[in-house]
């Protein structure tokens, strides 16, 4: 695992993971529950996923793709967390 970087400038939060849809993204809850792709950070999909052409290659990509949400879900859900969605310097959007 690399080091940590301070996140960039940008709207800030606190909320809480409230379920693991696969092993690279969350849902949150603030005032309203959305999806959050995580940053840097890649797993195999837990379904099908129709780019994977060989049975066998799809078959072993959704078990790893099960193991990662697996994972997730024991160190993240119901956990606080902080939800960062960085802004450009001018503070006019992502």
């Amino acid at each position: 695992m690399g080091e940590q970087q301070e996140p960039q400038p940008g709207w800030t939060t606190v909320g809480e993971v409230v379920a693991v849809k696969d092993g690279d993204t969350v849902r949150i809850r603030l005032t309203r529950e959305f999806d959050v792709r995580l940053l840097d950070c890649w797993a195999d999909e837990s379904r099908r996923d129709p780019r994977i052409k060989s049975h066998i290659d799809q078959e072993a990509a959704k078990l790893r793709g099960i193991a990662a949400r697996e994972h997730l879900t024991r160190v993240a859900l119901g956990k606080r967390c902080t939800v960062v969605i960085p802004t450009h310097a001018d503070g006019d959007g992502v």
